[in-house]
Order: C-alpha cells, then sequence, then structure tokens
C-alpha cells in the first residue's frame, strides 16, 4: 500500500476535531490498528465515515470511571487516509497509513522547533507533534527554546512502529568543575519538562563509587519529592560525595524517564585545585574549603585571598602573587557579586 504526498499533505489538513464529548486515543492510526476512543455514559456506539459514507466496524464496549472505552475494528480491506468517528455531540478526523510507515509523537515545551525532512508532521493532542512517514532512518532536528543551536537525533524506525519522544530542557550545573577526592559537591538541576514527572528518584546517574542525596537550595521546593510540573521551570539539588580513591574526569547525568535530552555536567577530581576555585569556596566564616559553595567569588573571599598574597593558597600548591589577586578582582567585578 502507499499514499502519494499530494494526497497525503491534503489529508493532514483536514484533520481535526469539534465537540467535547469524545476524546480519541490518536490522532494517527496503522492500517491494522483499531480506532480507539472515549464517550460519555449512556453514548450509543461511534460511527465511522470515509469520504461521507458511514463504514461499518465491530466495536466492544469497556465501562471506565465516568466514561466508556470504545474499540473498533475496521474490515481489512478498509481504505487509507482521512477518516471521521462520530458521536452524538462530537466528531473527529484521523488518519489511517500503511503498515509500512513509522510513527513518532514528540511532545516538547512551548516553543519547540522540529524539522524532518521527507516526513510529514501532524497536530497531535495536547500540543504533540505526531511525525509520520515511510519506516527506516529518521533525522529529526530539534531546536528547544532559548538555545540556537539544534540537537538533531537519529532515529531508525521499524514498520509499523510508535515512537513516543518527550523533549524537555534539562541542564546539570555543579557547584565546582574541580574537586578533591573524598569531598563533596553539590549539584543543582533546572528543568523544563512537556509532561508531569511525579518524581525524579533514581534519575541521578552517578559514577561507580559515588553518592548522592537531595538537599535544599534557594530555587527548590520545600519537599525533594513533590512531582515537577509540565511547563514549570524548576530546580532540584543534590549533595554528591565523590570517593576518595577517584582520579580523573567524571560525567554526572540526570535522565528523567521518558525525558530527552538528558543533563550531563563533568566533574575532573584532582589532588591539587585551581586558585579560583579555592577562593570562590572558601569559608571565610569558618576558615576551611567548602566545595559545596556556588562557584562565584564574593568579596569577603577576595579579601581572603588579598591576605594571602606571597604565601601558598590552601589544596592549590601555588602561592597567590599581586597579578593573580587582580585577576581574581575582576573576575569579582564581572560577576557583579556582593
Amino acid at each position: 500500500m502507499s499514499m502519494r504526498a499530494a494526497s497525503l499533505t491534503a489529508a493532514i489538513l483536514m484533520l481535526g476535531t469539534m465537540g467535547w464529548a469524545m476524546e480519541v486515543a490518536h490522532p494517527v492510526l496503522f492500517a491494522q490498528e483499531p480506532v480507539v476512543v472515549w464517550t460519555s455514559p449512556g453514548e450509543g456506539h461511534p460511527s465511522l465515515l470515509f469520504c461521507g459514507e458511514q463504514v461499518i466496524a465491530t466495536w466492544t464496549k469497556h465501562p471506565e470511571e465516568g466514561r466508556v472505552r470504545w474499540e473498533g475494528s475496521l474490515p481489512s480491506d478498509a481504505p487509507l487516509g482521512v477518516w471521521t468517528v462520530e458521536v452524538k455531540d462530537a466528531c473527529y478526523s484521523f488518519l489511517r497509513i500503511p503498515m509500512e510507515w513509522a510513527i513518532l509523537e514528540v511532545r516538547g515545551v512551548a516553543g519547540t522547533e522540529i524539522e524532518a525532512p521527507g516526513v510529514q508532521m501532524v497536530q497531535g493532542k495536547g500540543g504533540a507533534t505526531v511525525l509520520i512517514g515511510p519506516a527506516g532512518s529518521w533525522r529529526v532536528s530539534i531546536t528547544l527554546p532559548g538555545r540556537e543551536e539544534p540537537q538533531v537525533e537519529e532515529l531508525s524506525l521499524a514498520p509499523g512502529e510508535r515512537k513516543a519522544l518527550f523533549l524537555g530542557r534539562v541542564e546539570l550545573v555543579p557547584s565546582t568543575p574541580v574537586a578533591l577526592p573524598g569531598s563533596t559537591i553539590q549539584v543543582t538541576a533546572t528543568i523544563l519538562t512537556p509532561v508531569d514527572l511525579p518524581k525524579l528518584t533514581d534519575s541521578l546517574i552517578l559514577p561507580p563509587g559515588w553518592s548522592a542525596e537531595p538537599t535544599t537550595c534557594e530555587a527548590c521546593p520545600l519537599h525533594f519529592e513533590e512531582p515537577v510540573p509540565a511547563g514549570h521551570l524548576v530546580t532540584r539539588a543534590w549533595l554528591v560525595h565523590i570517593p576518595p580513591d577517584a582520579r580523573g574526569s567524571y560525567t554526572i547525568e540526570l535522565a528523567p524517564p521518558g525525558l530527552e535530552p538528558a543533563g550531563t555536567a563533568t566533574v575532573e577530581v584532582r589532588n591539587r585545585l585551581p586558585i579560583e576555585v579555592v577562593v570562590a569556596h572558601w569559608d571565610v566564616e569558618n576558615n576551611d574549603l567548602d566545595l559545596k559553595l556556588p562557584d562565584k567569588i564574593t568579596y569577603e573571599q577576595l579579601l581572603w585571598a588579598a591576605s594571602l598574597v606571597g604565601q601558598e593558597v590552601p589544596f592549590s600548591g601555588q602561592r597567590m602573587t599581586q597579578t593573580k589577586l587582580e585577576a581574581l578582582a575582576e573576575k569579582w567585578l564581572a560577576s557583579g557579586a556582593p
């Protein structure tokens, strides 16, 4: 079976819904998929029409809480193209496509732009974009809000495969890019998701031997395990414990279930720290290093650095020079820190 591109484009433009007494599972169905709709209690079984003519289908009824689920099977020789399903107060147009094709349902946050050469796009439920076309290798270019460079997804879809892709923004930032073996750092995540995430338990992926626990932060909610709501930028934080034998470059990943792309952060573990890292994480009040502090130099830390000119900076193995102090002062001024 095949469908001409021009006919398909026209069909896509015709898809739509009227009324609120019915919910349809998918706007695009494979030829062998049943038609699944939900109606209000008391409605008779839905009707199916093709080119304005009613087509007899076999319906099964499944009562659910507050509504009824109908599953309709079409004859094996039913044509492809645009169909309409109707109940008393509503109608909905959907598209039937060949089994040799594939379906990719993409749900992204508002403002997400999607491009896929050689693939058609249909508006799906709840703002989702449905990509349809012959099965095989697809190249999908996705530009998320606030980002200039698109991310490219190379997908291999089998005939008759329906795949869901949830696109959000997950940014993972460590309190320091360089840490000591056996130390504790803070990792903060900002998340924007197109679907509700019930929880983030087990979403943080650490190198072997590392451990973490949820913590509070200025922008975090009172309870870490509060659900992450769709369409809202939220913040979560963890204390990450680095094992004493760690050395080298390590990657931390935050991968909420079903949400792509995952957020990643790289931490370099060394026996000595750069001077700017020590200064930005020096707890002046307790006169000790605290790598959980934000990676931002304060005025008090700058004064502490000035007191070390000509001396070795703790944990760095380097002496503080006037040139290095001036560079720290410029960094402090540029950051706008108090």
